[in-house]
């Protein structure tokens, strides 16, 4: 029995009346106009065989120009649970005539090696890449995927970065199947036929325009057209999934994943500590850095181990493990010392929106919730985030947790613009010739410090100078770097610090006798604060509230004699998104100023663009100011 899950608005006709347009000639229409390329059919159909199903593909794309070239390849992947049968793909001419034609040999392959920290897997990739000398000219492939069990069915993409002409999911099932569906992005709703015991769904959409490519969009932005489906039972691993809800979907991970943590008679090092020992969270903190750093994140993923943990054992005797395993290793620690807690699956940042009306299996990443009075979370992938906190991939996005009772749906704690802070304390001195040296401390806070110290320990000695020099406004146009110092780059619970020696290349400004110093030396506006405003209609992605506090104080040589010294204004402005201010004062043989930006949310809602304006003229208005020496006539 099907379950719809949203009201859909318009019916459809079969996929036999549609085959003889897709295989004519496809008119050009005004959704073509700027295209580079675009898909002239994509057609998917799918017949479900008890916990299996076979799935026909056959799609077509047309490369209009060079800049379409990102479309001219084949690229599908085989495991051990979904397997290619027949495969045919076409290099046609404008005139429709074949050049090439290959097959499943023909293509190349590759296995074993998976994409990041992913050191192997069963998986193997066919792939090849088409050219033709002219333009247009199309891509025609066909082939047919055989599925072993049906938690690996979940729906169709209708809609790409480029338009897609017509496109259809024609499935195929007994008529007692029982299964759940939700369009999102498309105003369609499935043809139902009946033949004897089956049931014949068809969804069709047609000129359906290319995805926007928007800078700084939030999750779930923009909407894609798609069609999401779940069967609601199925087996997988030995284990068996029960109606879709998120209870179902712990229940089903909790079964795969049961029998793989420690037990009793594992060996456990807190289990050799004296009767004193510490307790609460004291004690999950010393538990959780040891599982952080005796176990290096890598993954193997073999059939089953791309869902279901490796054994805490084997985890922990070998000392690595990817996100399941580093988990149930955790998990196993924490519960061998009676310490409540449970995996956690995610769909990390920047990776898509769970759709909390929609239970299903799109997750990328577990990590872990252990209760002690409060939740306590901890993900021990992370090398350089504290105890307690998350990394921003995980913080404030709805998650399950995997319960004793089923899958709890809850939010992750977010952070405050407190919370991720760059803390910069500068000493600014003009020599006598005019020349501006500068020597700043930089502090890194939250969701700063570990990205920075992720990527600086990457770096070898000249592209650190040339990143240390980058963080200097102007970089090395402007300043020329003496020295540098970078602190706590090994401690995951210090902030980062960077210590920096610097020198202006340009001397401090001077007009008849004034000096003019840009007091703003740090601040301007970045890329994301630049957005053009005016079309747009989502909000803006910050990734993460933060708060940014500059304080230096200029001096110069005592050979300089001023007359006056002029400072601007004092401003303060607070908007619902956050703060801006700048304070100046002079002290008679210095200036001292104070800078402070703050947001206070994870995006910009599209009704704060008109006060977003406002900020940004104040921005540039106060950029636009100085302090002016006003040196004594001779």
């Amino acid at each position: 029995m099907i379950r719809i899950i949203i009201p859909l608005v318009f019916g459809l006709i079969s996929i036999s009346a549609i085959l003889p347009g897709i295989a004519g000639a496809v008119e050009k229409t005004d959704l073509l106009s700027d295209a580079d390329a675009y898909y002239d059919y994509k057609i998917r159909q799918c017949e479900i065989k008890g916990d299996k199903a076979e799935i026909h593909t056959k799609e077509k794309i047309t490369v209009l120009n060079a800049r379409g070239l990102d479309y001219n390849s084949f690229f599908e992947q085989e495991g051990r649970y979904n397997k290619i049968k027949r495969l045919k793909v076409r290099l046609l001419d404008a005139d429709g005539k074949i050049v090439i034609e290959d097959d499943k040999d023909d293509l190349e392959k590759a296995c074993g090696f998976g994409d990041d920290f992913q050191i192997y897997t069963d998986i193997c990739t066919y792939f090849k890449e088409y050219k033709y000398p002219t333009y247009p000219f199309s891509l025609e492939y066909e082939y047919d995927m055989e599925i072993s069990s049906l938690f690996f069915w979940r729906g169709e993409r209708f809609q790409h970065y480029i338009p897609v002409l017509k496109a259809s999911y024609q499935l195929i099932c007994p008529s007692e199947f029982d299964f759940n569906f939700k369009v999102y992005g498309l105003e369609i709703e499935p043809a139902i036929e009946k033949r004897g015991d089956e049931s014949i769904y068809l969804w069709e959409a047609e000129n359906i325009p290319a995805l926007e490519d928007i800078d700084y969009e939030p999750d779930g932005y923009p909407v894609i057209g798609r069609i999401s489906l779940i069967a609601v039972n199925f087996k997988m691993g030995g284990s068996q999934f029960d109606g879709q809800s998120w209870k179902s979907v712990g229940d089903w991970h909790r079964q795969l994943s049961e029998d793989y943590y420690l037990t009793a008679d594992s060996v456990y090092w807190f289990m050799r500590r004296s009767s004193d020992a510490i307790t609460g969270d004291s004690l999950i903190s010393e538990i959780y850095r040891e599982c952080r750093d005796k176990t290096r994140y890598v993954s193997v993923s073999i059939g089953i181990g791309g869902w279901r943990p490796h054994h805490a054992e084997l985890t922990k005797s070998r000392g690595y493990g990817d996100c399941k395993d580093m988990s149930t290793l955790l998990i196993s620690y924490l519960r061998l010392m009676e310490i409540e807690s449970y995996p956690v699956l995610a769909l990390t940042r920047g990776n898509g929106k769970t759709d909390l009306d929609f239970p299903g299996f799109d997750f990328n990443h577990v990590f872990v919730m252990a209760v002690n009075k409060d939740t306590i979370w901890m993900d021990p992938t992370c090398d350089f985030c504290p105890f307690s906190d998350l990394p921003l991939g995980d913080e404030n996005i709805p998650v399950v947790v995997i319960t004793d009772t089923g899958g709890v749906v809850v939010n992750t704690p977010g952070s405050t613009d407190d919370d991720n802070r760059i803390i910069k304390d500068g000493r600014i001195f003009i020599d006598k010739e005019g020349k501006v040296s500068l020597k700043v401390d930089i502090a890194y806070y939250g969701n700063y410090s570990p990205s920075c110290k992720e990527k600086i320990r990457l770096l070898d000695e000249d592209e650190t100078k040339i990143y240390i020099t980058g963080l200097l406004p102007g970089g090395g146009k402007r300043f020329r770097l003496i020295d540098y110092d970078i602190k706590n780059t090994g401690s995951a619970d210090l902030p980062l610090e960077i210590n920096i020696d610097a020198v202006m290349k340009k001397q401090i400004d001077e007009i008849g006798n004034i000096l003019y110093f840009d007091p703003n030396i740090f601040e301007t506006l970045n890329k994301y604060e630049s957005l053009d405003l005016e079309n747009r209609h989502i909000p803006v992605n910050w990734s993460f509230p933060f708060l940014r506090s500059d304080r230096y104080v200029i001096r110069w040589d005592s050979s300089y004699v001023f007359d006056s010294v002029y400072v601007p204004p004092t401003d303060s402005n607070q908007f619902d998104f956050g703060r801006i201010g700048y304070d100046y004062r002079y002290c008679g043989d210095s200036v001292v100023v104070n800078l402070h930006r703050s947001f206070n949310d994870y995006i910009l809602p599209v009704e704060q663009f008109d006060n977003f304006e406002e900020y940004r003229e104040i921005v540039k208005d106060v950029a636009s100011r100085y302090i002016k020496f006003y040196k004594k006539a001779l």
